[in-house]
């Protein structure tokens, strides 16, 4: 068997598992994504050592092993105790979607994405349609594949997943599998149909997909055709009308928010552990919400509704929903200027890359998106976020 053909293989084993986490509703199926993680990593260090990882690759690469290095750091001048098991999953977590990303690009030929697009396309297709019978009858009622209402009535739809951001991540992921580039969007109606279904799941951090998308199209056309403008115009206006409320009620509120009480709180410890932060596992990741941060307890967090111990806590934990305030808790200055040339010089591959088509579109819009909800969610690093990232290489 070739080299090739066993990167490939590898490729679409790391795609599979990240399948499989997704989409599992809870047990050891749901960290699959970890092992995903992991596997990337030894390839791309493997890949690294044997010379055989290419420049822009390496690169970004060495800049989050850099991360994780001051990471590290951290853990030490902080003086935050935690396990090297916390240690080591906070670590898989974080570099997850950018080891993914990486992995997936040296691994997957062109032709074996083109391969999976033709073995998926019918796959695909057929869960959309079975997506549809569930929301009309999650409409009437029937069941309850949702947690919250739009227009007051109508209830949103997140399927079979806990929370309905993951739902869209993935539905936005399913696009790329069956747009086509010769087509102009509005004449591919299982686009279309996809981009409803996102709509549907009634979360703010959801239609941030689909402004970016439109946007970047309408911008796409202007530049092209020069007219249109309206339609920029029209994107500014939905994307700020739909934001602001959400951004008001998270963070420019005098009433309890957990998100606004990490931020907060993330900027204290920044300006406390100068240039570091905390470390892994201590603030506003998910192993620090599943093994305590003993840093919690010096905050009050287990007085505070939503950011108690599982141990003690009924009601949902807030404790990592906001990955922003743990980019900043936790790795300080130093981290945060190593994480913005990690996401510079990952633009940086898109534009020597990508032209201006409806794939290239799709492929910006979808980093740009998911990058854009660190500050209202954890996604970026949950399974969902390293698939997407695993689609988008």
């Amino acid at each position: 068997m070739s080299i090739t053909k066993i990167k490939n293989n590898i490729g679409i084993f790391i795609f599979t598992i990240l399948v499989i986490s997704t989409f599992a509703t809870g047990g050891i199926l749901s960290e699959l994504d970890e092992i995903a993680a992991g596997c990337s990593f030894l390839i791309l260090i493997f890949s690294f050592l044997n010379s055989s990882l290419k420049k822009k690759i390496s690169k970004i690469f060495l800049m989050t092993l850099l991360f994780v290095i001051f990471g590290l750091v951290s853990n030490v001048t902080s003086g935050i105790h935690r396990s090297v098991f916390d240690v080591t999953v906070d670590v898989l977590t974080v570099g997850k979607p950018f080891w993914i990303f990486l992995a997936m690009i040296h691994l997957v030929s062109p032709n074996t994405f083109g391969w999976l697009r033709i073995k998926l396309s019918l796959i695909i297709k057929i869960f959309i349609l079975i997506l549809f019978i569930f929301l009309f009858f999650n409409t009437l009622h029937i069941v309850q594949m949702g947690n919250t209402f739009l227009f007051s009535h109508i209830p949103n739809f997140s399927f079979t997943f806990g929370f309905p951001v993951p739902f869209a991540i993935v539905l936005y992921g399913c696009i790329g599998f069956l747009l086509k580039n010769d087509i102009k969007i509005m004449r591919q109606p299982w686009i279309l149909s996809l981009i409803f279904l996102i709509i549907t799941t009634g979360k703010m951090q959801s239609y941030i997909f689909v402004i970016i998308f439109f946007g970047l199209l309408s911008i796409r056309t202007y530049r092209e055709r020069n007219l249109k403008i309206s339609r920029l115009i029209l994107v500014g206006i939905l994307g700020a009308l739909i934001s602001l409320p959400k951004l008001m009620n998270y963070f420019a509120t005098t009433a309890y928010s957990p998100r606004k009480l990490l931020m907060i709180d993330g900027f204290n410890l920044l300006l406390s552990h100068l240039p570091f932060g905390t470390g892994f596992a201590t603030f506003g990741s998910t192993m620090a919400s599943k093994d305590y941060s003993p840093l919690y307890y010096q905050l009050g967090y287990e007085y505070i509704y939503g950011l108690q111990p599982i141990a003690i806590e009924t009601t949902q934990s807030f404790l990592n929903d906001n990955w922003g305030a743990s980019l900043i808790g936790q790795f300080g200055i130093v981290g945060i200027i190593i994480f913005i040339c990690v996401i510079f010089y990952i633009y940086k591959l898109f534009t020597t890359k990508l032209k201006s088509k409806n794939i290239d579109i799709y492929i910006i819009s979808g980093f740009t998106a998911v990058l854009s909800i660190i500050f209202s969610s954890s996604f970026f690093t949950s399974s969902s976020g390293g698939l997407l990232m695993a689609i988008l290489a």
